[in-house]
């Protein structure tokens, strides 16, 4: 057992995990989670510790194959595998974690900005524990943060506070030391609008308005902004950066017409005019799956593919393809099923629909006509163990 500069290391405990074949979604899903709690403090099949020179052997081995893990308080963990027993043990090389330490100002002012949130993106990689890249809140007065110990690498430090636009800084940090960064906010663009229904032309409350990054700049680090729709159908997006952005809006009783209304904004410029957004009347599938499963983990796979408008026949035609139908009126999607075995799915655009159903016993098909303000209901009956 080594550190990045080659020098042994006593008292590590290494220990020794038996690789388990991943049969289900569920299991994979649990695997970030599983890897995770390894590196923190899991029990093994096995575990020593290294002696003064680094050493360490595993004893009473059982039949399979492994993955070791060399884990101590202030390094990255470090992981080998799959191995058998009797076979030589891997050196394992640990690194000594890393501090980041920063400040966030006003780029104008240079005064102490609070509060903000901080996410840091690895460069080389992935978080071994999926937490760890989630965005961090900080309201300290003077604007300062600080990460007691990350792994050394590459990171982008991704800041937002308030109504800036968000800012990005690169560093680089090195096994054992700490880095300090100096983040500055800038004012970001705002945009705002109205939700109102094209039958009517009343406002739409509760709906929920998105603008997401139309480049790959922002969009690969999951930058977005969202806001409700109040009363008065009224909605305000602030903190936008420079930029194309695509905007959407969704909401349970209504849908939009994809290709009717402007889908993309541009920073300088779009935040001049109020953005007007339409959307119609929308209907509602529900699924019951009887009997209702034991447990709620249970899942079916829907299809859903708009064959016509509702109320008319079929075309002599035959069905349209699938990129002849509306945008957004086609998909395929995984319900998770409640314990009751319903599950519902909302905002769909008025018409015929083919549906077909598949992991819940023999796949179904069939059609199904979707009307404004109405719910359509599909009774499933699942095959009895």
């Amino acid at each position: 057992m080594v550190d990045t500069d080659a020098e042994p290391l006593p008292d590590i405990e290494v220990v020794a995990f038996l690789v388990l074949e991943v049969v289900s979604e569920a299991e994979e899903e649990l695997a970030p989670a599983a890897r995770s709690l390894k590196q923190a403090g899991g029990l093994g099949v096995a575990a020593a510790k290294t002696d003064r020179d680094g050493r360490y052997e595993l004893l009473h081995l059982p039949e399979g194959e492994f993955e070791l893990v060399a884990r101590a308080r202030g390094y990255t963990p470090s992981a080998r595998g799959p191995l058998r027993a009797g076979e030589e043990a891997p050196d394992l090389m640990l690194s000594a974690r890393s501090r980041l330490s920063g400040q966030v100002l006003d780029a104008a002012t240079r005064a102490p900005v609070s509060p903000f949130a901080v996410q840091l993106i690895p460069k080389d990689g992935e978080f071994s524990d999926p937490e760890a890249g989630r965005p961090a809140s900080f309201q300290e007065p003077e604007g300062r943060f600080l990460y007691p110990e990350l792994p050394a690498g590459r990171y982008e430090v991704l800041v937002e506070a308030g109504d800036s636009a968000p800012a990005l800084e690169s560093v680089q940090l090195a096994p054992g030391k700490e880095e300090t960064v100096e983040v500055l906010m800038r004012p970001g663009f705002s945009i705002e609008g109205f939700v109102r229904c094209r039958s009517t032309g009343l406002p739409i409350a509760k709906a929920s308005v998105r603008v997401d990054p139309a480049g790959e700049e922002w969009r690969r680090r999951g930058f977005f902004r969202n806001a409700l729709s109040g009363e008065d159908g009224r909605f305000i997006l602030r903190g936008l950066p420079e930029g194309e952005f695509r905007t959407t809006a969704r909401h349970p009783q209504y849908y939009r017409d994809e290709d009717s209304d402007p889908q993309r904004l541009s920073f300088p410029g779009a935040e001049a005019l109020p953005l007007e957004i339409g959307m119609r009347p929308a209907g509602r599938l529900a699924f019951r799956v009887q009997p209702p499963l034991e447990a709620p983990q249970g899942s079916l796979e829907v299809s859903l593919r708009w064959l016509r408008e509702p109320g008319t026949a079929v075309s002599a035609a035959g069905a349209p393809r699938e990129e002849e139908s509306p945008a957004g009126a086609t998909f395929r999607a995984k319900a998770w099923l409640g314990p009751d075995g319903e599950y519902s799915m909302e905002s769909l655009r008025p018409g015929v629909y083919a549906v077909e159903i598949e992991r819940i016993g023999p796949a179904r098909a069939g059609e199904v006509e979707v009307g404004a303000g109405r719910t359509e209901t599909l009774e499933i009956e699942r095959a009895r163990q």
